[in-house]
């Protein structure tokens, strides 16, 4: 008959077990964060790239239904927005660019028209901005509008402030 060792009974082999044990528990905390940041990024990326997708395909649905029509004028072909208080309101990233997401598509049936019809319209466009509440998350959003670029790229600069 054989007899196995206690060695659990030994202090050193004590302190090696213990040791074995809170190094895992270690590892797999650092896999965990190590994993969960990557998937963060790869979440940031794909809502970012996707948001690309739609706001191209839309740019290029408008594109395609005017060209025929108004082939030597100005079009509107993209939609650019820039925040100016972002930073002092402290919106991380993917708060900004759902804000971003949901503005274009309120006013992404200017793309493809002509920049002077769009001009002679642009207080209607402001207004349709500035008067859309936008909620994300559990906050309700309002821009209002600092600057407008018209030109084949429609430039927003805007003003975000948060409703209570």
């Amino acid at each position: 008959m054989m007899h196995i060792p206690t060695y659990y009974k030994r202090r050193g082999w004590q302190r090696f077990f213990a040791g074995v044990i809170a190094g895992a528990i270690i590892a797999y905390g650092l896999l965990l964060y190590v994993s969960g940041s990557l998937l963060e990024h790869w979440v940031e990326e794909n809502i970012r790239l996707r948001g690309k997708l739609t706001e191209l395909e839309s740019a290029y649905e408008g594109l395609l239904n005017t060209q025929e029509e108004e082939e030597k004028q100005f079009t509107v072909q993209q939609i650019e927005i820039a925040f100016t208080n972002d930073k002092r309101l402290q919106l991380d990233r993917l708060t900004k660019h759902q804000l971003e997401t949901l503005i274009k598509h309120e006013i992404e049936n200017v793309i493809g028209k002509n920049v002077e019809e769009i001009g002679k319209n642009r207080d209607l466009l402001i207004k349709a901005i500035e008067n859309k509440r936008f909620r994300i998350d559990d906050f309700t959003y309002q821009v209002e509008v600092v600057q407008l670029i018209i030109y084949t790229q429609l430039s927003f600069e805007l003003s975000i402030s948060i409703d209570t």
